[in-house]
């Protein structure tokens, strides 16, 4: 998953880790170990800047298509807007599924039929190079974005074993992810997919000891996955575990300098928010202090808790969310180790068992359902 030291929603936990110390003494805790919480085995395997408000929510479906009648290539950003290739504007409504860890376990095409059926119009799917678990071929992924094609949904495609680097001993540097993307059999089934397909260069790519290579990395992978023939939406997430308690994506040059060093523009910017996040006024700061950059800004990770005391303010992340039109994806469809049990939507990935926190997120206030439209790309 992703959050400040923790993951909870994507990354095997560690039970006996100790949660990283936020090198800066002011700033919140960045929360546990890894906000993800999966182990192999029963319990788990071993945006957009400021602007007029809409009232009602997202803009419908039309209102925004390309004006000679032409389709783009695929989603892109504009303004701080992203955009599908019907040029509509696309604001995400999803899950985060794992695959990687229940590939062998779990049925993903009827999974990701079941998380259509919430309404959800994208999934962010869990992926590894191989570095720390099993590498996710080419061949795979073409069977999962053929499967999500067939339900509707978006595919993001993230690669999770470079989670945490700089504080996780077992995690890769994120360089690992830049070369996965580019090789032949991913790149091959990626090429052509850019109207279904974002690319999230890698998952919460640098805990709290290693920040402040979070913009140099990004700027050198960003250039080089350009170089290297990709143009699909690149996602980058932020530093501090993918929770950015130190404000360092929101503040300063540093996102706005790894968008500019994208030749087609066409980056948007990922902030996972768990307990960091546990008050209003966190999600409102945090929101209305990115939005002035003019880039976009989505929620790639978010629960209603972070485990046992670590509160998330789940319903002001909705709120606002609807009102600045930014894009959600909840953490995580099942499968998180116990301790993290409450980080699931279903139980034991059975569509018919919400959890306390798959009915929030879906069938809520400002929840999936209430505001998920289909991507016009499948028109």
């Amino acid at each position: 998953m992703g959050g400040g030291p923790p993951n909870p929603a994507a990354n095997p936990v560690d039970p006996s880790a100790v949660a990283p110390v936020p090198t800066d003494p002011t700033a919140p805790p960045p929360t546990d170990t890894i906000p993800e919480g999966m182990l192999p085995g029963p319990d788990g395997p071993a945006g957009v800047a400021p602007g007029p408000v809409d009232p009602a929510g997202p803009v419908p479906a039309g209102d925004n298509q390309c004006a000679d009648g032409t389709l783009a290539s695929g989603f892109y950003v504009d303004d701080g807007r992203i955009y599908d290739n019907h040029c509509s504007e696309f604001i995400m409504r999803g899950v985060n599924y794992p695959y990687v860890w229940f590939k062998d376990s779990q049925d993903t095409a009827q999974m990701f039929r079941d998380i259509a059926a919430t309404g959800a119009n994208i999934v962010r799917v869990v992926l590894a190079t191989g570095d720390q678990w099993q590498r996710i071929s080419g061949n795979e992924i073409a069977n999962i974005i053929e499967w999500a094609k067939q339900n509707e949904l978006v595919a993001m495609l993230e690669v999770h074993d470079a989670t945490g680097y700089g504080d996780k001993a077992e995690a890769v540097h994120p360089d690992a992810a830049v070369e996965y993307w580019l090789s032949d059999d991913v790149k091959a089934a990626i090429t052509g997919e850019e109207a279904f397909v974002m690319i999230n260069v890698a998952n919460e790519p640098f805990g709290n000891d290693a920040s402040d290579q979070w913009e140099p990395f990004h700027r050198g992978a960003v250039a080089e996955l350009r170089a290297g023939g990709l143009k699909h939406l690149l996602v980058v997430d932020a530093p501090n575990w993918g929770q950015d308690w130190s404000n360092t994506m929101r503040d300063g040059m540093g996102a706005n300098n790894i968008f500019e060093a994208d030749p087609d523009g066409n980056t948007a910017f990922s902030v996972h928010m768990y307990d960091v996040y546990g008050t209003s006024e966190t999600v409102w700061s945090y929101f209305e202090n990115f939005l002035g950059s003019g880039m976009p800004l989505l929620v790639g990770e978010f629960a209603a808790d972070h485990g046992d005391g670590k509160d998330v303010d789940e319903d002001t992340i909705l709120a606002a969310c609807k009102e600045h039109r930014i894009g959600y994806l909840g953490w995580s469809w099942a499968g998180n180790s116990s301790d993290l049990s409450s980080l699931d939507l279903v139980q034991n990935f059975n569509a018919s068992a919400y959890t306390s926190w798959g009915q929030r997120l879906i069938d809520g206030a400002d929840g999936i359902r209430e505001t998920s439209q289909t991507c016009r790309c499948f028109e």
